[in-house]
């Protein structure tokens, strides 16, 4: 068995050089946690996982076991995200640890006694945990909370588990920016940002553009500049089509040195091929000024109008806004309203 890493030598807090890393794997639990495994009082909530201190469970050995992965052939760095709170009245030989297993092996690497109490801050501390040790090697996360019973521990939070390497030769494709509406036969020139996370500088890009409504690429364009390690470049790459349609695109870098394949591609970019003939909506602000529902992007409280608004725009989709409802709607193709939201007095 490998040597335990004690804390001390261990932890590294927000002091690693970032750098030209790339992520491997991002996990932030907000949704599908397929293939993790639980024992005990192990939870989940939309952006954790959890062991809870309830039902309170004498000498206790719970823990969560992460889905299987392969450290990359140049090593990496696991970073996890997490905050353990210790109710110090009740401690007396329980502890927290984090093990890699691989094959029929379990590696402690970090180990924690709840005697030294809470660890991290509330909203989550990360933690580095080089595996350059079990390079090329698959392996799963395993943490263990054990000890006497369970609520001298109020709660284990892992936020997020992360993983980073460096490569020689990375490229990632970062955001896509261009129109949102073009008319049939109109070129569009959209432009992809490609960041350049590997130690070498890289030049000659080749992009490639596509939609989810095609099998195949919609145009290639290649770039003959050079990128620096750690640096940003935007390359074009212009299309146009006579088909009046919605759909989304998006680009994917390609290059003959590039050693990892799981950032290669943009996120989508909408993008609507605008009819021939122009339609009349109407937009109804009936929530009587009430923020009903929650932004998922900004977490925060909007109306509903505001949403009907920002879906239509980022369509590129022309429209009248009213807060009272107009007496004549004959010159209007399309009416979208609110339900309205009203207090009982």
């Amino acid at each position: 068995m490998k040597k335990l890493i004690y804390l001390l030598t261990l932890l590294m807090v927000l002091n690693w050089p970032a750098l030209s890393q790339t992520t491997v794997i991002d996990e932030s639990f907000e949704t599908d946690i397929t293939g993790w495994d639980f024992e005990g009082n192990w939870f989940h909530e939309p952006g954790y996982i959890f062991m809870y201190y309830h039902p309170v469970t004498y000498d206790f050995d719970f823990w969560t076991i992460s889905p299987e992965f392969q450290v990359p052939l140049t090593g990496g760095d696991l970073i996890i995200n997490h905050f353990i709170d210790v109710y110090l009245m009740n401690v007396t030989n329980e502890k927290c640890e984090i093990s890699v297993l691989h094959g029929d092996q379990e590696d402690v690497v970090w180990e924690y006694s709840l005697s030294n109490g809470p660890w991290g801050s509330i909203f989550g501390t990360d933690m580095l945990i080089p595996l350059d040790e079990f390079v090329g090697e698959n392996v799963r996360i395993k943490m263990r909370s054990y000890g006497a019973k369970s609520s001298a521990l109020w709660g284990w939070f892992i936020f997020n588990v992360n993983l980073t390497t460096f490569f020689n030769y990375d490229l990632a494709a970062m955001q896509l920016n261009g129109p949102v509406s073009l008319n049939p036969n109109e070129t569009g020139t959209w432009s992809l940002s490609v960041k350049n996370l590997g130690l070498n500088p890289v030049s000659d890009i080749n992009i490639k553009l596509f939609s989810y409504k095609e099998s195949s690429e919609l145009a290639t364009a290649s770039f003959n500049g050079t990128i620096n390690a750690g640096s940003t470049g935007a390359i074009p790459i212009a299309w146009s089509t006579d088909i009046v349609h919605n759909t989304m695109m998006y680009a994917v870098i390609e290059h003959s040195d590039d050693q990892f394949s799981g950032n290669d591609s943009s996120q989508g970019k909408f993008l609507r091929i605008n009819p021939q003939q122009n339609v009349n909506i109407l937009v109804w602000d009936n929530d009587n000024g009430i923020e009903t529902i929650m932004n998922p992007e900004t977490g925060l409280p909007q109306q509903a109008s505001t949403a009907i608004q920002k879906a239509l725009q980022d369509a590129g989709i022309q429209y009248s806004f009213f807060s009272n409802l107009p007496a004549d709607l004959s010159p209007y193709d399309a009416v979208i309203a609110t339900m309205g939201s009203y207090c009982i007095s």
